[in-house]
């Protein structure tokens, strides 16, 4: 990859600046988690963290074992609908629960 050392237009400059230093991210990150607690019943708050989306596949940390195979095998389609209804730049296709050891303890 060749390195251009001249002059670039001022948006160019800042778009590689902000993505560099990741100042996009908590941005994103914060609307994921506003989308995704949208779209939630009440009882998976707490319980469910929303982490990222690549290529359409939104990775969801949950609490416990049960509730991923809960989320998985009843919830998932309807969770990726209301996604792609309410927040289509988001490009949400699919959904994947992933244990996650910790998350909710010391919530009821």
């Amino acid at each position: 990859m060749a390195y251009d050392s001249g002059p670039q237009p001022l948006a160019k400059a800042l778009a590689e600046l902000i993505q560099r230093r990741g100042y996009a991210r908590a941005g994103a990150q914060s609307e994921l988690e506003t989308a995704w607690k949208s779209i939630l019943d009440e009882r998976f708050v707490g319980k469910t963290r929303p982490v990222s989306i690549k290529r359409g596949v939104l990775t969801v940390h949950v609490a416990s074992a049960v509730l991923v195979s809960e989320l998985s095998g009843y919830y998932r389609k309807e969770f990726v609908a209301r996604l792609a209804e309410r927040y289509p730049r988001l490009a949400v296709k699919d959904i994947k629960f992933r244990l996650e050891s910790g998350l909710g303890r010391g919530t009821q």
